[in-house]
């Protein structure tokens, strides 16, 4: 099955974000098992040639990857699906036309435009190419501010979009907070939840409290990315330090 296919049809996903600009880090959590990578164009220095190589060590790995853009505009989409990303996640939704400007540009013949000569077009017809876009490509918008909340059901209403994802920590802001815990920040992810999930859409969210985990998969949602490549440095090194002094 393709990452797609995973995500509509309900399977655990987990992924988590990568922050640095480097494809031997992208070659390196390929060896793991994670679900997939998001690499995180929206608060990291990737610039086009980063996303380009990143998401190249990621498809030569066999490792399923999304791009994180840095704003919801064509040409951030276009970067990132023409060199072969698995998909996008477009940041601060807010309202029905941010959504269909997403579902719109990020497909041919609505408003993406075609080039032959890049990495996802690979040598095939234009016909396979457009077809293998539309059965592969992920359409991620991001639900994290109190307008997004004001709009929602319209929101969730446009077509072309796979999964809503939860940004959680702007959330938490927006609403005038800074405790991601808040009791009103969680019946805002609660009630986003509920209602993506009646309309039969796909959520997800991330979370830095693992033991919230089964209580969001109850709910309905099936994606999460996890911390990030530079937190697994942090916690592994700090672990193995405190195995080696405690020996001493």
């Amino acid at each position: 099955m393709t990452f797609k296919q995973k995500l509509l049809s309900s399977e655990m996903l987990i992924g988590t974000f990568v922050k640095t600009p480097s494809p031997t880090i992208c070659e390196v959590l390929a060896r793991t098992t994670l679900d997939f990578v998001c690499i995180d164009a929206e608060h990291n220095p990737f610039d086009r040639r980063d996303i380009s190589d990143c998401v190249l060590a990621c498809r030569a790995a066999g490792l399923p990857n999304l791009v994180r853009i840095p704003v919801a505009k064509a040409e951030h989409i276009a970067t990132a699906l023409d060199v072969g990303a698995g998909g996008i996640i477009a940041p601060h939704l807010m309202g029905v036309s941010d959504a269909e400007l997403i579902a719109h540009k990020s497909k041919y013949g609505e408003g993406r435009g075609f080039c032959g000569g890049t990495r996802a077009a690979g040598v095939r017809s234009l016909e396979e190419h457009v077809r293998l876009a539309k059965d592969d490509n992920v359409v991620i918008g991001q639900i994290e501010d109190v307008e997004a909340l004001e709009n929602l059901d319209a929101i969730l209403d446009v077509d072309g979009i796979d999964c809503y994802f939860i940004g959680r920590s702007d959330l938490t802001l927006s609403m005038g907070h800074t405790d991601r815990d808040h009791p009103d920040v969680i019946a805002a992810v609660e009630d986003i939840t509920r209602r993506a999930v009646a309309k039969g859409r796909k959520v997800g969210t991330f979370t830095t409290n693992l033991d919230e985990l089964p209580k969001w998969r109850d709910m309905g949602m099936n994606m999460f990315i996890l911390g990030s490549e530079q937190g697994f440095m942090i916690n592994g090194t700090n672990a193995f330090l405190a195995d080696v002094r405690s020996r001493l």
